[in-house]
């Protein structure tokens, strides 16, 4: 179970589709990723399908070409760990208030979750794509030992200012991960530009 201060509903809605996303942002991992536990666990909790996508916005984040190998790599090694758990793992391209909305509707989107980044672009992109959906939202805190909206609800100013409030509430998030489940998933692609169309059959269970 995930401590449930590191999920802020971004928004209600109807819960009305057939697959779970998970929107990978800022925390590109499939282990360790409270971000895709919670997900599973809304999957799990809907009977619904899970499906991983992250959306490459060259136009708005610059790269070099470095960093963009690194990156490239990283999300190599999240798709072969997802694979290995059956979990469907999909990279599209553009920008997110056009192609992620395509996306979710193209996999009929039940319920959003993303990860935390304190970032003005990727915090644009989720207003956006969120006004062109109907369907429920969850902001995960990731890729803080101590969630940002537990440590304090006001900007600091100084790093001895912050630094007795994280102490203070650490023991309380230093908890191991726990696994993540298998899941046995089959899948139709029908590949359309940089969007698949996708029809997901799945049945979940320990491999």
């Amino acid at each position: 179970m995930i401590d449930p201060t590191r999920i802020t509903k971004i928004k209600d809605g109807k819960e009305t589709g057939t697959t779970v996303v998970y929107w990978m942002n800022r925390d590109q991992r499939a282990h360790d990723n409270w971000a895709l536990l919670h997900a599973c666990e809304v999957a799990k909790e809907k009977q619904a399908n899970l499906a991983v996508v992250f959306n490459y916005a060259k136009d708005s984040i610059r790269l070099t070409r470095r960093h963009f190998d690194f990156m490239l790599q990283g999300l190599k090694d999240v798709q072969k760990e997802l694979q290995a758990h059956g979990i469907p793992f999909h990279v599209i391209s553009g920008e997110p208030s056009n192609v992620m909305v395509k996306y979710l509707e193209a996999i009929d989107c039940a319920h959003l979750v993303t990860d935390f980044s304190p970032l003005k672009a990727h915090r644009r992109w989720l207003k956006e794509v969120c006004g062109h959906l109907e369907c429920g939202v969850d902001l995960v805190d990731a890729h803080n030992i101590v969630p940002y909206n537990v440590v304090s609800d006001k900007e600091e100013y100084a790093a001895r200012t912050i630094r007795s409030k994280i102490n203070k509430r650490l023991e309380d998030y230093l908890t191991d991960f726990p696994d993540l489940e298998n899941t046995i998933v089959f899948l139709l692609l029908i590949r359309t530009g940089c969007l698949f169309s996708l029809k997901i059959y799945m049945l979940r269970g320990k491999l």
